[in-house]
């Protein structure tokens, strides 16, 4: 079992204000990079084709992961299922390894990010709620 830890980049934009002498206070749209926080497990799959698959959360909600690949470089593919019909599908792909950290991008159909995270393998004896499933 695998405890997985990172963050991911995406493009967001807000409103701003700002004073300019010859217009007085004026609203600007700016452009901005937001890093977020996920976390997950990552366990051998009790059902289907032998591999990995694992469950994830971050502030857009609980996702799947499927298609998991630990070696030589960790892949996954990640699929929300909320209840507001947000069923989008990510794919990430980490590529490098620098000091036990993991460097890569994610990509779904409206555009992607850098990806950064931390894999760490538990023992089997770790305390589990999957157990009880």
């Amino acid at each position: 079992m695998f405890l997985i830890q990172g963050i991911y980049w995406e493009s967001a934009q807000m409103l701003d204000s700002s004073y300019k002498p010859e217009l007085g206070l004026a609203i600007e749209e700016a452009d901005l990079i937001v890093a977020r926080m996920f976390s997950g497990i990552i366990y051998r799959a009790r059902h289907g084709p032998p591999g990995y698959v694992g469950l994830m959360n971050d502030n857009h909600g609980r996702s799947l992961l499927t298609d998991v690949v630990l070696n030589p470089s960790p892949s996954f593919t990640k699929k929300y299922g909320r209840p507001d019909g947000n069923r989008s599908v990510l794919s990430y792909k980490f590529f490098r390894k620098e000091e036990g950290v993991w460097y890569g991008r994610w990509q779904s159909e409206h555009g992607g990010g850098d990806a950064q995270c931390v894999i760490t393998e538990v023992p089997d004896t770790f305390p589990s709620l999957l157990a009880l499933s």
